[in-house]
């Protein structure tokens, strides 16, 4: 019965014993073609995985730095806009008058005139003016008016057959350019003429082409005039007919273009950003010295100068393009490959190590005593091991124990000599003062302040550091009240009046204790930079979601803003506004814990504002 026993196995029952082993040997194969290749696989694998995020990592750098500089173009184009308004604002101011009391004194049109014209921010205009509406029969009124405001010579020129004249009758400021075009027919004009008639028929701001002014015949200069008529009454007519009625002048602007420019190439235009513009008729108007043909980004934008659209093409400069988000973007095909490489190594290394196990596994029984020492090898390395994280642990809390020593040094050793220091030489000059000349005593005096100002420091960079290190116990809390009884204390120890005014309602969701030394810092500083005011004020309030500290004070330079959080960083001198220099610093450290953002705005002279905003749940106002 043997027979019948084996064919009961059932491993073997139905399958011969060669087909079998022909299985395994097949699948052993696999196997090894399937570790062969593995590294190949991991390279190309990683291969395609590093272009794939270098071709991310460039696509969302270009877009990102796309948008950067379509937002500042588009900042610029607005504040180009934003100056030409403000023209058209003085314009109105000219037209009110001449429509509520048609014959003003010159002196009180040059009044308005110098009242809205502000130099610093309309550089570029040459002042402003008035032409009357003349026919048949107006001509004799406007022209006694001519004769008083202008004197007896006062005549409408050149020659001209029209039905309607636009003489200059009003002009400020007088100068010696502007007594040339008194009298001048813009009317006579027919690169005027157009524009003077469309301005009366909308009823709004016309502007003209790129011309040369009459005041400017001896030296021509690029040029445009805004014109705005001005009607009889308030509101101006509603149609066409009407307006052709009513109308008594034109109110205008001359504007020099290059002047213009000059002041939008100083005081809109940032460094990222040039631009060239073209007149709606196709003429250069301007061209930025740093525009470049080939920018990498560029912006067509259009800018609205009355009735006449200015094409303006913004492109980014030199300083902008070295300064884009995707410079290091090319690091990543580098980065890839490399890691590629070393994990092609490390698959290689493993497969050979896999491949000589194989080899050695026919010779495993007399390899036992090897295999043996080998683990006891690995248990001694493991062992080594742990011992080597002990010792980094120890050292680690070594460092941190000598860091610890080092802040109670700071903390007493060196305030102990500095406090000998100023004790003896105020013994010195209590016992032996009398006997000391000036130069002697001056000499005690700075030791003294010198030691004391090291004293204030060093207490400075302990706080600091306490900052640093102190746990963040957030709840909320009345930013209002706490500015209330900082500024009650300011008003007890200032030798100066001091005027606060505190918004009250504002809450914030933070460190009491640290937010307090926010405030304090702030105001502080507020009274600090503000006692040299006649009438010092101090105002602390909210706008926008952001908490803000203002004051009346000397003010700072907005270009090196960024210095003030740095530590031992001043603008102005400790001889004059006493101080360590690490307030601002230790401000913006407390910001940064509760994850929020600060900065600061101001001009000399002027005040400064310095505004902290709060992550959510933020600082609300109550109603």
């Amino acid at each position: 019965m043997p027979n019948s026993q084996n064919s009961s196995d059932p491993k073997t029952k139905g399958i011969p014993v060669s087909t079998v082993g022909v299985s395994d040997a097949l699948s052993q194969e696999k196997h090894r073609v399937a570790q062969r290749l593995a590294p190949y696989i991991v390279f190309l694998g990683t291969l395609a995985l590093t272009l794939s995020l270098w071709t991310y990592a460039a696509r969302t750098a270009s877009n990102r730095d796309a948008e950067r500089f379509d937002s500042e173009a588009f900042r610029n184009r607005f504040q180009i806009e934003s100056k030409m308004r403000d023209q058209a604002i003085i314009l109105q101011g000219i037209g009110a008058i001449f429509t509520n009391f048609r014959f003003p004194t010159l002196r009180e049109f040059d009044a308005v005139v110098s009242a809205s014209l502000d130099k610093s921010v309309q550089n570029g205009a040459t002042g402003a003016g008035f032409a009357p509406w003349v026919t048949s029969e107006n001509s004799e009124a406007w022209n006694a008016q001519g004769r008083l405001i202008n004197g007896p010579t006062w005549k409408i020129f050149p020659p001209t057959k029209e039905l309607v004249q636009l003489p200059l009758l009003y002009a400020s400021p007088r100068t010696d350019r502007t007594k040339y075009a008194i009298g001048f027919d813009s009317y006579s004009s027919a690169e005027r003429r157009e524009v003077i008639l469309t301005a009366v028929e909308t009823g709004n701001i016309s502007a003209t082409g790129v011309l040369t002014l009459v005041s400017d015949q001896n030296k021509p200069r690029p040029s445009v005039v805004m014109f705005l008529p001005v009607y009889d009454r308030i509101p101006g007519p509603k149609n066409v007919a009407e307006r052709k009625k009513r109308v008594i002048g034109l109110a205008y602007s001359p504007i020099r273009l290059d002047d213009f420019f000059a002041d939008v190439e100083l005081r809109v235009l940032t460094r990222s950003v040039a631009m060239e513009a073209y007149d709606s008729d196709g003429q250069l108007i301007y061209r930025s010295p740093k525009f470049r043909p080939g920018a990498r980004f560029t912006s067509k934008q259009v800018i609205l100068v009355g009735n006449r659209k200015w094409q303006a093409t913004f492109a980014s400069t030199t300083e902008f393009e070295q300064d884009l988000s995707g410079r290091y973007v090319p690091l990543v095909p580098f980065l890839g490959v490399l890691i590629s490489g070393l994990l092609f190594s490390l698959s290689l290394a493993q497969r050979n190590s896999k491949d000589k196990a194989l080899e050695q596994a026919a010779l495993l029984e007399k390899e036992v005593i090897d295999r043996t020492r080998a683990e006891q090898e690995v248990r001694r390395l493991n062992e080594g091991l742990e011992s080597l994280v002990r010792e980094r642990t120890q050292e680690l809390e070594s460092a941190n124990a000598e860091l610890q020593s080092f802040v109670y040094s700071v903390s007493h050793d060196l305030r102990t000599p500095l406090r000998t220091v100023d004790g003896f030489s105020h013994a010195l000059v209590a016992d032996y003062g009398h006997t000391m000349n000036e130069e002697a005593l001056d000499y005690v005096g700075r030791v003294r302040r010198a030691a004391k100002r090291m004293d204030e420091l060093i207490t400075a960079l302990l706080s600091l550091s306490r900052i640093t290190r102190a746990e963040l116990i957030r709840r909320e809390m009345n930013i209002s009240h706490v500015a209330e009884e900082l500024a009650a204390e300011y008003r007890r120890v200032s030798a100066w009046e001091i005027e606060f005014e505190i918004q009250p309602g504002m809450t914030a969701y933070a460190d009491e204790r640290l937010m307090t030394a926010v405030l304090d810092n702030l105001i502080g500083n507020a009274v600090k930079f503000s006692k040299n005011e006649p009438a010092p004020q101090v105002q602390v309030g909210m706008s926008n979601g952001n908490f803000f500290v203002r004051d009346n004070g000397v003010g700072f330079d907005p270009t090196h803003a960024g210095k003030l959080f740095k530590p031992f960083e001043r603008l102005h001198s400790a001889n004059e506004f006493p101080g360590t220099g690490i307030g601002l610093a230790t401000v913006l450290r407390i910001i940064s814990r509760h994850g929020g953002e600060m900065w600061a705005e101001s001009e000399p002279g002027n005040g400064a504002t310095f505004f902290f905003h709060l992550p959510d749940p933020a600082g609300t106002l109550s109603p």
